[in-house]
């Protein structure tokens, strides 16, 4: 699910239907129960990328120390080795600019931001009932009942 659709999903329901707060505050369950399931779906998302990232690097890791055989060169799309010879303790920095890894942690930052999105809307859930409950009383005090 793209963010763009889940504060597409938010902005129709965070409304409270001021006319009808008693219905409002029957469906925060199932307000909860829905964002908690997109929740759960976009954390498993994000530790299948990060998954994806960690097999990623090794593999690269394994390029660069040139241990994989030509087959295996071939299969994963990698160029031929060249000449030129990469210090172990380089390689970190060629894994961290290389543009597969540099798209997975992009992935993984726009993840982040999904999965902070979602608690940040559960926890407004949370707050609903008592908005709910300041709306009710500001009525009882408009209308002359302390």
């Amino acid at each position: 699910m793209k963010l763009s659709d889940i504060e597409s999903l938010w902005s129709e329901d965070a409304k409270i239907d001021e006319m009808n707060l008693g219905n409002e505050a029957l469906k925060i369950s199932k307000l909860h129960a829905k964002y908690h399931s997109i929740l759960n779906m976009e954390k498993m998302i994000l530790h299948k990328q990060k998954t994806d990232l960690d097999k990623l690097s090794l593999l690269l890791e394994s390029y660069l120390a040139k241990t994989l055989t030509q087959d295996e060169l071939k299969s994963y799309g990698f160029p031929d080795y060249s000449e030129k010879k990469v210090l172990r303790t380089d390689f970190q920095k060629h894994i961290d600019t290389w543009p597969d890894v540099v798209d997975q942690k992009l992935k993984i930052g726009v993840q982040n931001d999904k999965i902070t999105y979602l608690n940040d809307i559960i926890k407004m859930i949370h707050n609903r009932n008592f908005a709910i409950k300041s709306a009710v009383d500001w009525a009882k005090f408009t209308n002359g009942a302390v």
